[in-house]
């Protein structure tokens, strides 16, 4: 890049993002920033036979350092999480059911493409992606249950940050599965309208709210871990939620195409599993130019601007 096309490309970046720096200092630090994630990105991007591609989003002034610091270190409670749980409001029982891997179910599935998922958020600074993983899961439990095609009831995640507190830690971390059981004591979720999100804990303001009609969890099922049909099957009736490794640099970038990281097993990647994110679908892209065919489809909550408007494809 000649000086002037790095310059007209990261002030293009900011201004699409609406990035302000306090000084010319700050500026040019995080100009030097974005150019090392710029090189990153296209050094990916060239190599052939790629499964996925990389590109500039809402964290490209950030070192992946400041980028685990702020937005996926923080959850050091996900660490160690083996299980994905599926919300499923249909059965009264308290008790936690197991999903295991002995049915073959069909090879593609989208909740959304059926407009029973809630909209795009961005947790921003905040590490309460468990909250946003949570509230996903039970939106769609609510529409699948009323068949309500589109009109998805925007549920308040600054609820559960601001008063599910005990055994979640608000912006520094939580469980989805404590989530669950600690909703089954509360009269319900309020709306997003109602009590919307503010990036950070606050005090406790559930009484000054009414709680969304069916937004009362009665059960939670447990899934096999690492079992692929098992967890197919569950989404099958409805979206999941599940954690993950969000480390790797390349994730921080991801743009497009079917996420796949080479190495990553039970015991080199399970200690440091720390994101919660929403299974929605799965399915097989038979145009794609490598042999990673097979994905899960995944709901993010880092904006509309990240990966594929918002959501990934996990290879499976």
């Amino acid at each position: 890049f000649h000086p002037t096309q790095i310059i007209e490309e990261f002030e293009g970046w900011m201004d699409k993002f609406g990035r302000e720096y306090e000084d010319l200092n700050v500026k040019g630090k995080k100009m030097l920033v974005w150019l090392e994630n710029h090189a990153l990105i296209e050094t990916h991007n060239a190599k052939p036979n790629q499964p996925f591609t990389l590109g500039h989003n809402d964290y490209s002034d950030l070192t992946h350092e400041e980028f685990r610091k702020r937005i996926v270190d923080v959850n050091a409670k996900l660490r160690g999480t083996a299980s994905a749980s599926a919300v499923d409001e249909e059965v009264v029982a308290t008790e936690r059911r197991r999903l295991d891997d002995t049915t073959t179910p069909t090879d593609e599935h989208d909740w959304a493409t059926m407009g029973l998922l809630g909209p795009i958020r961005n947790q921003g600074i905040c590490g309460a992606c468990w909250a946003f993983s949570s509230i996903g899961a039970i939106e769609s439990a609510m529409a699948i249950q009323k068949d309500d095609l589109g009109l998805v009831v925007p549920l308040s995640e600054q609820d559960l940050i601001d008063c599910d507190t005990l055994y979640e830690k608000g912006c520094d971390g939580g469980l989805m599965t404590t989530t669950f059981e600690e909703e089954k004591v509360k009269k319900g979720i309020c709306s997003e309208v109602d009590y919307p999100y503010t990036q950070s804990q606050g005090t406790c303001s559930y009484d000054m709210c009414t709680p969304v009609e069916g937004s009362i969890v009665k059960d939670q099922i447990d899934i096999v871990p690492r079992k692929t049909n098992a967890l197919k099957e569950a989404i099958k009736k409805q979206p999941v939620t599940a954690a993950m490794v969000a480390s790797d640099p390349m994730f921080q970038f991801y743009s497009s195409g079917i996420y796949t990281v080479k190495d990553c097993g039970k015991d080199t990647c399970l200690p440091d599993i720390n994101h919660g994110v929403l299974v929605v679908g799965y399915g097989t892209d038979q145009t794609a130019t490598t042999d990673v065919k097979g994905y899960f489809k995944v709901k993010n909550s880092w904006g509309e601007a990240w990966g594929e408007s918002g959501y990934f494809r996990l290879a499976r």
